[in-house]
């Protein structure tokens, strides 16, 4: 998988979640989106249903059972919270 893959599912995941109403707007998947933290268009649950969404994709895709684990991000600081469709997308990467 390539990081153009990662954010292509993150794309899929929100266009999906856009569709089923659970997010109100169309959001566009860019390397600098920001997914947690300051600036961020997702309230938690938005967030949590992104991850589930991206996890049950990424399963189907691989044919192994994907969990996310925030933690296991590079440069992720619990402290002071971001987190980026890059870096995420990295992380997916490192899983498969």
């Amino acid at each position: 998988m390539k990081i153009d893959e990662a954010l292509q599912i993150m794309q899929s995941s929100l266009d999906s979640l856009k569709e089923s109403e659970v997010i109100k707007v169309s959001i566009k998947v860019t390397p600098e989106l920001v997914l947690l933290g300051k600036g961020s268009p997702f309230d938690s649950l938005g967030f949590v249903t992104l991850m589930t969404e991206m996890e049950d994709r990424m399963s189907r895709l691989t044919g192994q059972d994907i969990f996310f684990n925030i933690m296991e991000v590079s440069n992720f600081n619990i402290d002071n919270p971001f987190l980026s469709a890059q870096a995420f997308g990295e992380y997916m990467i490192s899983l498969v």
